[in-house]
Order: C-alpha cells, then structure tokens, then sequence
C-alpha cells in the first residue's frame, strides 16, 4: 500500500515538473511568435486549416469528457473497495474535472491576451497529456480526484481554440456560422463514441509486461488523441492573438473600455448559457434514470443498450441538421431569434415526456412497443437537436455581442473564458440538483417525478426565452 501511494505520488511530482517545463518553453518562445505576426500579413493561416485544428481539439475533448460515463460508478467503487455511497463519490470524482475548469478558465483567457492563443493551448495540451497518462496507473481515490482537479485547471483547450477560429475569421473578415456549426458537430460525434469506447476499453489489458488497472487503457487512449492533438496544433496553428483586424470603411468604432463583470447585456448572456447548459445536463441525467427504472415503479424498463441507441439516434439527427440546415436558418433568421425558437419545443417535451411515459406504463403498454419507442426516439431528436445546436448559437451569440463592444479585441478571450466557466458550473451543478430531486420523489409526498423535469422547463423559460428577449 504504501510503495502504491509513493509511486502515485511521484506520478503527480513528475506531472507538475512537466507541465512547468512545458509552459517555459511555451513562454520563451512568444516573444518571436509576436514579432513575426506583427510584421508580415503571412501569419495569417487558412481558414480551413484552423477549422479542422479547432474541430480536432473539440473531437478530443468531446471524447475526453465523455468516456468516463461509461465506467465512473465502476471505477470509484474498485478505488475504494466499497459500494457504499457510491454514487456520492462517483459524482465527487466526475465533478473534481469541471470544478477546475470552473476556477481557471478566465484566468487562463486572459493569460492567452497577453502570451497569445497558441502557448496557452499548447499548455493544455501537454497537461492533459500528463495528467490523462497520470490517471491511468493512480489507484488511490483522492489521489485521482485532485488529478482530475488540475486537469480542469490547466484545460482551457476549447475555449483557446474557439477564440483563436473567430480571430481568424474577423482578420479575414469572414462568417463564421458554419465554422462554428463544424466544430460544434465534432464535438456531438466525439460525445457519443466517448463512453463507447470508454465502456468497451474499460477492464481490457494490452499483451504487454505491466501493471494494468481497469481504466488504464482509456486514460491512455484519451493521452494518445491529446498527443495528436498538441502535433497537430504545434505544427498548423498560427498564433491569431495579435493579428490586426480589417476595420470597414466608414464605421469608426467607439472607443472606451468595457468591464465585463457589470456589463448588463453580457450578464445576461452568460445567465442564457449557464440555463441551457443545465438544462441540457440534467435531461442527459434524468432520461436515462426514468428509462431503465423498473416497469413495477411505472418506469420502461429499458436496458442500457437502448438508452444509448437513443442517444445515438439524437447525436447523429443533431450532426444532420447542423450540418444541413443550421447555418442556413442562422443566416435566415439571426442568431439570437433561432435561439429562442429552439426552446419552444424542448421546453413541451420536458413537460409532457415523464407524464406521457407514466401514464403509458400505467396503462400497461408494451416497454419495447412502438408507441413507447416513438415518445423516446421523438423526444431525445427533439432535445438533442434544438438544445444540442444550442452550443453553437451560444457561442455565435457571445461572439457577436463582444463584437459591438468598443475594445472587444480585448474582450474576446475573457467572454469566452467566462462562456466557458459557466458551462462548466452548469455541468457539475445540474447532474447533482437533479439527481436529488429525482431521488426526493420517491420519499415526498409533494414531489414528483415530473417535478425534476419541469425545474428543467422553468429554468429554460427564465433564462432561454426571457433572458434573450430583454
């Protein structure tokens, strides 16, 4: 017991001297970065190249955020040789990741203002690479919930990444909707083969001379897409940071500075993210609780194979329509509009799905019949489409707004950062508050299971809906 603590201890030692190597180097080298973009217009790299990089940093984390769906409640239980309270530190365990996201993720935007884009991204590249290998021979629970830890600290990959596409798309004075809808459909594909790979790696040992523990394979596999990740960056991501900006003739921009802590538009912007990371989160949690519940509680019954061919069936409806239909109707009718308009829909079926499937089953229809199969199927294309394509109207709506603003150069990197940050509040906060609720219902009297998901629905209207029509 003790030497396994020592060499996790020494793991954790030797992640920390790397990444700190790993940021001088990154640092020593800006210094000629920004001369070499501040005097040639080359820098500016094609926009399909920086798409594809962007893309391929949201493949990954999509993935790397995912795969521990698959396994946590398992891997937390060999930890520490208990089942009890399992779901309390599984929930410990997955949530350690955002809460670090949550506490760096501006600080490390305003750090890529003054270093540039690409040693910050960098940097959160060969952390993750570190910490991911890390995480893959740690046995010790507390241990791997300060790795994840700093894992959320250092990663601010996604929103380095986003922020460097839109620099490259205002130098070029280019739209940038289906970019963005690129991107974000990466992110969707990588989400839903996360925790397929993670369930079919977990447990499995390569024919080498090793120790392996069960979750030693997708820890490494997850280090190996990080490592493509940081080559790939390394070698084809320019810096974006300093690139100047090709103002439009005739429309003198105002000057002043913008403080976005007191800044109520952006406020209420953030108030719009934050709600629909929630509620996304939270149906995520929930669907599949009330699906595979027992029939004997008015529950479907349905087994783990098939709440995940219905997630599959959402993701691959909400990569369709991104790809063919969402930059057409974001040109069509704003942004901001198709944002409130894809409530209206998931806000009904939040409403109406638990009601409908207990009445269903009360009724005793078939579990595995078509009536019960459409009201899954339509309801999970419902969410995953309209609230799914949400992540990238948010983003397009936060990009736009820091756009109007007199020193939105500035701005960019920190709005971004905060979009970030609170995305990252919503996702470690809604799994627990909704899990709670749901679990209240079966012991008060005043609650019901349609209670959590009409929390859901209200959260939705207040900060979808009425916080982008003020």
């Amino acid at each position: 017991m003790i030497a396994t603590k020592a060499m996790a201890v020494a793991v954790l030692v030797a992640a920390f001297a790397v990444v700190a190597a790993c940021g001088w180097i990154a640092f020593r080298g800006q210094d000629a970065t920004e001369k070499a973009l501040e005097s040639s217009e080359a820098a500016a790299q094609d926009l399909t190249t920086i798409v594809h990089v962007t893309g391929l940093v949201a493949f990954t984390e999509g993935i790397a955020a995912t795969a521990i769906f698959a396994f946590c409640a398992t891997m937390t239980e060999e930890m520490r040789g208990s089942s009890q309270n399992v779901g309390f530190y599984s929930g410990l365990l997955y949530t350690a990741y955002y809460t670090g996201k949550l506490l760096m993720q501006y600080p490390l935007m305003v750090l890529s203002d003054h270093v540039g884009r690409r040693p910050v991204l960098l940097l959160g590249m060969f952390s993750s690479i570190v910490f991911n290998l890390s995480m893959a021979f740690i046995s010790e629970y507390w241990l791997m919930v300060a790795v994840r830890f700093l894992y959320g600290c250092f990663n601010a990959n996604n929103a380095v990444s986003r922020t460097s596409l839109r620099e490259a798309f205002n130098h070029r004075d280019a739209d940038d909707k289906q970019a963005f809808s690129c991107v974000s459909s990466w992110y969707a594909v990588s989400s839903l083969l996360g925790p397929s790979l993670g369930g079919v790696l977990y447990g499995k040992e390569l024919a080498i001379d090793w120790t392996w523990l069960s979750w030693t394979l997708p820890w490494v596999l997850i280090a190996l897409l990080y490592l493509v990740c940081f080559l790939g960056v390394l070698s084809l991501h320019s810096e974006t940071a300093f690139l100047p900006e090709r103002e439009k003739p005739g429309s003198p921009r105002p000057q002043g500075t913008t403080n976005l802590s007191t800044d109520r538009g952006f406020l209420l912007v953030m108030v719009m993210a934050w709600g629909h990371s929630y509620v996304f989160a939270g149906w995520e949690t929930i669907y599949s609780t009330l699906a595979e519940l027992d029939a004997s509680e008015l529950g479907e019954d349905w087994s783990t194979t098939q709440v995940g061919v219905n997630f599959l069936v959402g993701g691959i409806a909400l990569v369709t329509y991104n790809q063919l239909v969402y930059t057409w109707l974001a040109s069509a009718v704003t942004v901001r509009r198709l944002w409130v308009w894809s409530w209206a829909l998931p806000i009904v079926v939040l409403m109406v799905f638990p009601r409908l499937v207990t009445y269903l089953m009360s009724q005793g229809a078939n579990a595995d019949g078509v009536g019960v199969a459409v009201v899954n199927y339509g309801s999970q294309i419902v969410i995953s489409v309209l609230l799914g394509s949400g992540f990238t109207s948010i983003n397009l709506i936060v990009n736009d707004y820091v756009a109007t603003l007199p020193d939105h150069r500035k701005q960019l990197a920190s709005a971004n950062g905060a979009l970030a940050a609170l995305q990252a509040l919503a996702m470690a906060v809604s799994p627990t508050v909704t899990g709670a609720l749901y679990s209240l219902s079966f012991s008060t009297s005043f609650l019901s299971r349609s209670t959590t998901y009409d929390h859901l629905a209200v959260v939705g209207i207040v900060t979808g809906v009425l916080c982008a029509l003020v």
